[in-house]
């Protein structure tokens, strides 16, 4: 029973720290799930000794029994339930026949009995979690000389700097406006990198301004001297981390912390359900945290009043910032950073960080703020499989692409909000403002999302990073090497700060020429090395895909198919050819088209070969193009319309294909 908890555990720590564990806490919680189940079958059998020697006797069999099957429903993880069945009720009586008949075995069962407290030392002893059992409260020492300056530091998640890109390596104004008009007053390091494809090694990067280490967890233990304990002593800390756990002081609690004995419960209910987590590689924990801390959460996405036979609900007001259907992972991300642009305040200088999940899978935000239905999970997401991995048609690689641009465009219209919170509260031209993101990730047909290779690094490696400095009102583009490793020294000598720990990472900007070798980066939790040329070509290879795909300059992210310049024209200006299209589900019913929750995300099938440019139209206007996929005399397609071609009640869609590019 413990050891399958432990073994989760020790591979997935970040489950413990998500609700602020500290040593003594793993310990107990340990030490309850190694003693408590056993103690409770002997009170078991102790009462039904009081009856009967011979209950007792019975009853001890029949628990040996019930925990061999509990050994052979794990022994038989992976089969199928029949097979697993099948091998609890073998086990359970084989192991009762022969504890009962055979003095040796009841001498085994005794030793084996041992293997308890060896699985308990493993997991309290060794591997990550000793970290923080053996390491008592990081103590750093503070910065010196820093000046009272405003930092405001936003780390996005999942954000490649591809996606910001137009075909002239600018930040695309009609994408990402607010972005475009920050990199006006910034300085825009563009050809900034990551050193880590994954969250629990790039954030603390960010943090410490050091390379990463293997086994280190992204916790306090593991990092004791960070952005936080650096300004600690200067600057008031505000801080809402996602998935690390570098601030561990008063300023920093978490919501989740609480008294001992909560907590060590609530490390109990960690552990249960990790152990019923599926093993496969597609799983994200950080997704699943979500659940896990607010199990209050709706369920995702709910059908849109009217698509399935749901009564329609009260109508809401234009789509905007109190729009956003809070259901689902996405809209809790809003959320959190809606919260933080709230808790920003005058008055004597702080640190404001945020790491938020945004523009992160799950893909269901539109521009407006508006939620649609369908899924965007690994393995629920038309082309992207349960490991990850994108399929090798590019019309459906293209859709998932299509979404991530989306929620793209949201998340900058939240960077648009904060930078005018800034700006109200009289803030943003005295303060150091760093927009950043931890690592982005690929869209390629046939190749893993989040994997770096040869071909992915340029999508996945290369990130956003502007810094405006106090008092800057213009822009420069730096194309000089760039790490996001550079960040904290960058902060520290802005600020006059001397860092009190020795950092890989150098202040920007740094050195005009090209790195003497490959750039070191971690990718899953080993060290390997890219050429900066090889990021480069393979990211202007990318968005040279992503403008014939969305356009060259000022794309629409509706045009998965192409042809940007046919979306908002009305079908009768054009010269197109109808085709059969099959919706799947029943009619296109809407509620409210400018309520927070619509039936943009559109599926069907069309008489068309794959790789046809389908133009979609909704009542009449051209709402979105797409890829054939697939192949046969009908191909499917896979598309998000405009939310602005949409209509109260009935929709009529329509399908044609384009006779020319």
């Amino acid at each position: 029973m413990a050891q399958p908890i432990f073994d989760r555990l020790a591979r997935e720590p970040v489950l413990l720290l998500a609700n602020g564990a500290t040593g003594p806490q793993v310990a107990t919680f340990a030490l309850l799930l190694v003693l408590a189940p056993p103690l409770a079958l002997l009170t078991l059998e102790a009462i039904a000794h009081r009856a009967s020697e011979r209950w007792s006797r019975g009853l001890h069999l029949v628990l040996v029994g019930l925990l061999a099957g509990v050994l052979a429903w794990q022994v038989a993880y992976g089969a199928g339930a029949a097979v697993r069945s099948a091998a609890v009720v073998a086990g359970a009586l084989a192991a009762g026949a022969a504890f009962a008949r055979w003095a040796p075995v009841r001498s085994l069962a005794t030793a084996v009995g041992a293997a308890s407290f060896v699985v308990l030392a493993l997991f309290l002893l060794t591997g990550p979690v000793s970290h923080l059992v053996l390491r008592g409260p990081p103590e750093a020492i503070g910065a010196t000389g820093a000046q009272r300056t405003p930092v405001v530091m936003v780390v996005l998640d999942e954000l490649p700097l591809v996606s910001l890109l137009d075909a002239d390596e600018r930040i695309d104004a009609a994408r990402a406006p607010h972005l475009a008009r920050l990199a006006q007053e910034a300085d825009w390091y563009r050809r900034a990198t990551t050193v880590a494809d994954g969250t629990y090694y790039a954030v603390p990067a960010l943090l410490t301004g050091k390379l990463p280490e293997r086994d280190r967890l992204p916790a306090a233990a593991d990092h004791p001297e960070s952005l936080f304990t650096l300004l600690r002593s200067t600057h008031r800390l505000n801080v809402a981390e996602s998935l690390t756990f570098l601030c561990t002081m008063p300023e920093c609690a978490r919501a989740t912390r609480g008294s001992f004995p909560r907590q060590v419960g609530r490390h109990a209910v960690a552990g249960l359900a990790a152990s019923r987590l599926p093993r496969d590689a597609g799983v994200s924990v950080g997704t699943w945290l979500n659940g896990l801390n607010d199990p209050g959460a709706p369920a995702p996405d709910p059908q849109v009043a009217g698509a399935r036979g749901v009564a329609p609900g009260p109508a809401a007001g234009p789509p905007g910032p109190a729009a956003v259907d809070a259901g689902g992972e996405a809209g809790a991300e809003v959320a959190r950073f809606r919260e933080f642009i709230a808790s920003i305040r005058s008055g004597p200088p702080a640190l404001d960080y945020l790491h938020v999940q945004l523009p992160h899978i799950p893909w269901n935000l539109l521009p407006s703020g508006q939620r649609y239905t369908g899924s965007s999970r690994p393995g629920e997401l038309p082309g992207l499989g349960a490991d990850d991995r994108w399929s090798i048609d590019p019309g459906l690689a293209a859709y998932g692409w299509q979404r991530h641009l989306l929620q793209v465009g949201y998340t900058d219209r939240l960077i648009g909000d904060l930078v005018a919170r800034l700006r109200e509260l009289g803030i943003y031209d005295r303060a150091l403002l760093v927009v950043t993101a931890d690592h982005g990730a690929s869209f390629q047909p046939g190749e893993l999302r989040r994997r770096t290779t040869a071909r992915t690094a340029g999508d996945i490696l290369r990130v956003p990073l502007l810094v405006k400095r106090p008092g800057q009102d213009s822009r420069r583009i730096l194309d000089g090497p760039a790490r996001t490793v550079d960040v904290l020294p960058t902060i520290a000598k802005t600020l006059g700060a001397r860092i009190p720990w020795t950092t890989e990472g150098g202040p920007l900007p740094g050195v005009t020429g090209p790195p003497a070798g490959p750039l070191p980066v971690f990718v899953g939790d080993r060290a390997t090395g890219f050429a900066l040329d090889l990021i480069l070509h393979g990211s202007a290879e990318t968005v040279a895909r992503q403008t014939a795909i969305f356009g060259k300059r000022r794309g629409s992210p509706y045009a998965a198919g192409g042809a940007r310049g046919l979306i908002g024209r009305p079908v009768a200006s054009l010269r197109l050819r109808d085709v059969d299209l099959e919706l799947r589900g029943p009619p296109l019913r809407v509620a409210d088209p400018r309520g927070p929750l619509v039936p943009a995300a559109i599926a069907g099938t069309v008489e068309a070969p794959q790789g046809a440019r389908i133009v979609i139209a909704v009542n009449g206007t051209v709402a979105a193009t797409a890829t054939a996929s697939g192949t046969g005399a009908r191909t499917a397609i896979h598309v998000v319309v405009d939310p602005a071609t949409l209509r109260s009640g009935t929709n009529e869609v329509a399908a044609y294909v384009a006779r020319r590019p």
